[in-house]
């Protein structure tokens, strides 16, 4: 293996395979990127698509409502459907797969009926026969709007399952690749390493004429005291543990838990462990509104369904913490005033932006503790790996930016 041509020849070997693993690998992690970008886009337009079927209802219903002015709401429903019309058309271009698609042509279907339901409902409180028209809107009206709902929610889940699918196949490939570059390096660097020199016979003669010299080398290395060997560590040995070990140790776990996140549904579990971690009562996950002027509650722990709606949405130019953390992109912290509590809010950074913050209302004064503060840092930095801000229009996104 000392031949000059050989070692060139292994060494371009090596060079090509690892060029090649190196671009499969770029190739594989575009993929990986576009398709969850892909899958972000259609899960946000599902779920503004399906408040805009809730918009729809509600809006169908006040044609019966008293003191309303009837020519106005079916203006709004009349673009309401334009609007749903033109949703699942967009879902339909995005979906990848066939339930998908079949769950979108469901729901299309549905809002067909709806059409018609609502065409008869305007002949009959254009007669006056309100009763007739309550009964269609709230039984055939809210039967199909709930139907259309829940079609759309299962389109977004067969997305995000199969989503979940070829990011697992693409991650094997990335690993299958990164084990072929390894292996042809170890082999290569194997065969480039320089044989074992052969001992060469000493002639008797020679032998004979060194013999004194040896004799006083060996003389000498037997008058030198033994060499001190390095102490191997024992199992009896004691082991120095820190003394936020466990606390670490259970961030780690939570941090692993949220990068191998496959579902939304295991957002909440995943939001009670970080509640525990940060000692606080409850945790809500803040992000964008489509607005792009607003921070709403994505997700939370420890809030009742009514508090969280008497909380709503919070405006990004507001005093107070959330909105501060939103827009200086900084750790925010709440001291304990009277009855209350303290509060520590972390901004969620994406690759460009803000996407949103998460606020934990800690208990006992822990808001002052820097463990506590780091560890909503590092909890933030993975949220916003799993969650997105609203998808804005294209006149909101304006308004934005002038504002």
């Amino acid at each position: 293996m000392h031949h000059r041509l050989v070692r060139v020849s292994l060494v371009l070997i090596m060079l090509v395979v690892a060029t090649g693993a190196v671009y499969n690998l770029f190739q594989i992690q575009q993929q990986i990127d576009a398709h969850r970008e892909l899958d972000r886009a259609f899960s946000s337009n599902a779920a503004v698509l399906a408040v805009e079927v809730v918009n729809l209802r509600a809006a169908q219903q006040a044609y019966v409502a008293a003191g309303q002015d009837s020519g106005y709401w079916v203006e709004k429903v009349s673009a309401g459907m334009t609007e749903v019309s033109s949703g699942l058309s967009t879902l339909t271009r995005l979906a990848t797969t066939k339930a998908t698609n079949e769950a979108l042509q469901e729901a299309g279907g549905l809002m067909d009926r709806l059409g018609k339901v609502d065409e008869l409902v305007r002949v009959h409180t254009a007669s006056g026969q309100d009763l007739m028209a309550s009964d269609l809107i709230f039984t055939d009206g809210l039967e199909i709007t709930t139907l259309a709902i829940h079609q759309l929610d299962l389109a977004r889940a067969a997305e995000q399952e199969a989503y979940a699918g070829r990011r697992t196949q693409q991650r094997q490939q990335q690993v299958l690749a990164l084990g072929a570059l390894v292996t042809t390096a170890l082999v290569v660097t194997l065969l480039l390493m320089p044989a074992r020199p052969v001992p060469q016979p000493v002639p008797t003669g020679a032998a004979e004429e060194t013999e004194p010299e040896d004799a006083a080398t060996s003389e000498a290395l037997e008058a030198m005291p033994p060499p001190i060997r390095p102490k191997a560590p024992s199992d009896a040995d004691p082991v120095v543990a820190s003394p936020h070990h466990a606390e670490l140790q259970r961030a780690a776990e939570l941090c692993t838990d949220l990068g191998r996140l496959t579902s939304p549904d295991e957002i909440p579990d995943l939001l009670e462990r970080a509640a525990e971690l940060l000692h606080a009562s409850g945790v809500i996950v803040w992000v964008r509104d489509a607005s792009g002027t607003g921070l709403r509650p994505a997700v939370a722990h420890g809030y009742t369904d009514e508090r969280l709606a008497r909380l709503g949405s919070v405006a990004c130019s507001s005093d107070n913490a959330a909105a501060s953390a939103y827009r200086t992109r900084q750790l925010q912290v709440v001291p304990v005033s009277g009855d209350t509590r303290g509060a520590v809010v972390a901004p969620l950074l994406g690759p460009d932006e803000c996407i949103g913050v998460i606020s934990a209302e800690v208990k006992a004064g822990w808001e002052s503790s820097a463990d506590v503060q780091a560890t909503a840092s590092i909890l933030a930095a993975q949220f916003s790996t799993v969650v997105s801000a609203d998808t804005r229009g294209d006149g909101e996104a304006e308004r934005a930016q002038q504002g």
